[in-house]
């Protein structure tokens, strides 16, 4: 037993690589038994990655030590120990209690009467049944063996299916972001995540960055690990000179070499980005696999979002063009919905909306006049006041504009179907063409109506001449809680500093 308490001393004492080992765990009353199980497998290796041995004397020791590893290949289990039952009872608390479906489970009993195989076999989930007499040194070496190969399948497996899954919820991410600057947020976080799929926290010890192309030259907008001191500099800054080599002379889209990542997005005249990870762990096969699924499902992504960009500015040229052809029809500068689509968006932050919805606000505002297309010229372009019954036709535009729009599906043509029909609503119910009061009337309407009032009066019209800045003014502020509702009024001058730079742009 000398030679054998000897054996065990120089297997415990070895030092082992925790990436280059399988851990198995002996589960035994018996002292001898974890002896002679490490004296027989001591230099077994599979994939050439050694054992590693964690030793239980009874169910509480081994529950700790489950507990604390989650990465035990083969548990070898004793069933009478403390208690007749006791291997029995852990097997539950493994698959049950923790779950742990991965792990395989080895009985060996020197008691097959307490336990006969074909109950246990059929009421445990156990990977195998031996008798310790019956367990030589070759059967336990090849059960060993065959273990370790279904445990690392089975992981292989599980592996895979995360991989996947990780895949899938980036993409979901990704999907959801409708701006390129957070779209490229995103699909650098998750590119640095992707590949965690043991350790969750792996990414933490990653190095990387993402950078945009501009005035042709990369400057890097994220960072991470060795590469923080590098943000907002260009690519060439970076000392290690083999990432400058790689990222020059990247012929294809999507290069991997090593534990490293480099690929490029680029759509037609648009901005062009870089994104470089150094993962802090060898790739295996599997994850170049991953990497180049999750590159193809960025790009098509890229792709979408670029060409619904390119739609919604199309649409936004539209509506501003379309704007300008009614001002210009009216003897009134384009830049009128300009600055009102401008002056607008500051509103519409300013009472608390969120950004997407002023830009909403800020796209569908030109559309505001949009009626006066169907107003005779005699009356439109009338150099003097108008009578009662010509002024009753003009008033006509705003329900003509609403009718104009109304039946898009188009948020942003909906959103300019209620301005161009409620921008002549008063807050004390005076306006037209409902007579609406208060809240009744939309923000949008309640916004549009400030503005579009405020730039005709410091604008020339075909019917009188520009009015000074602070007449202007008085006419705002007395028409709060009249004419407009003086919330927004309030919000008005205290942005007016924004509202006079914003003229000074947009000059007629």
């Amino acid at each position: 037993m000398t030679d054998f308490l000897k054996i065990e001393d120089d297997i415990k004492n070895e030092v082992v690589n925790t990436n280059k080992y399988w851990k198995v765990l002996i589960i035994d009353d018996d002292e001898d038994v974890h002896t002679i199980t490490k004296m027989v497998l001591k230099d077994l290796k599979f994939e050439n990655k050694k054992l590693k041995f964690l030793d239980a004397y009874s169910n509480a020791e081994a529950r700790k030590i489950l507990l604390d590893n989650d990465d035990i290949a083969v548990a070898l289990i004793d069933v009478v120990m403390e208690k007749e039952n006791s291997g029995l009872e852990l097997i539950k608390f493994i698959r049950e209690t923790l779950k742990n479906k991965y792990i395989r489970l080895l009985i060996r009993t020197g008691q097959p009467g307490e336990a006969p195989e074909e109950r246990i076999i059929q009421e445990y989930d156990i990977n195998d049944y031996k008798e310790k007499t019956e367990l030589t040194s070759k059967k336990l070496y090849t059960t060993m063996i065959a273990s370790i190969r279904a445990y690392k399948d089975i992981m292989d497996i599980n592996y895979n299916k995360i991989g996947f899954e990780n895949i899938i919820n980036s993409t979901k991410l990704i999907f959801e972001e409708n701006k390129i600057n957070d779209f490229i947020k995103v699909v650098f976080k998750e590119m640095n995540k992707i590949l965690c799929i043991k350790d969750k926290n792996c990414f933490k010890d990653n190095n990387g960055f993402s950078a945009i192309r501009l005035d042709n030259n990369y400057i890097l907008i994220e960072v991470i690990g060795e590469f923080k001191s590098y943000l907002g500099k260009p690519y060439t800054f970076i000392e290690d000179k083999k990432v400058i080599e790689v990222f020059e002379n990247m012929k294809k889209n999507l290069y991997i070499y090593e534990n490293k990542i480099f690929f490029k997005l680029n759509y037609e005249y648009r901005d062009s980005f870089v994104f470089y990870i150094e993962y802090c762990f060898p790739l295996k096969e599997i994850d170049k696999k991953f990497i180049e699924m999750y590159y193809s499902e960025v790009v098509a992504l890229f792709n979408n979002l670029n060409l619904v960009l390119e739609i919604e500015e199309t649409q936004k040229e539209i509506i501003y063009t379309l704007g300008e052809v009614v001002e210009g029809r009216s003897n009134e500068t384009g830049y009128h919905v300009r600055r009102v689509a401008e002056y607008s968006k500051i509103l519409a932050l300013g009472c608390g909306l969120s950004e997407e919805e002023a830009n909403k606000i800020k796209m569908a505002a030109p559309m505001h006049d949009v009626g006066k297309v169907a107003i005779p010229d005699k009356i439109l372009l009338k150099p003097g006041k108008l009578n009662e019954e010509e002024f009753k036709i003009m008033k006509t535009h705003a329900q003509l504009g609403y009718e104009l729009l109304k039946k898009s599906k188009r948020n942003i043509l909906q959103i300019s179907a209620t301005i161009a029909h409620e921008h002549h609503e008063r807050w004390d119910g005076s306006g037209y063409p409902l007579g609406l009061k208060g809240e009744e009337i939309s923000i949008y309407g309640r916004i549009v109506s400030i503005v579009d009032v405020f730039d005709a009066l410091i604008s020339d019209r075909v019917y009188r001449k520009a009015m000074d800045l602070e007449t202007a003014k008085k006419i705002i502020r007395d028409g709060s809680g009249k004419n407009f509702d003086p919330k927004l009024v309030e919000i008005f001058f205290n942005n007016f500093d924004k509202i006079l730079k914003i003229k000074g742009s947009f000059k007629d």
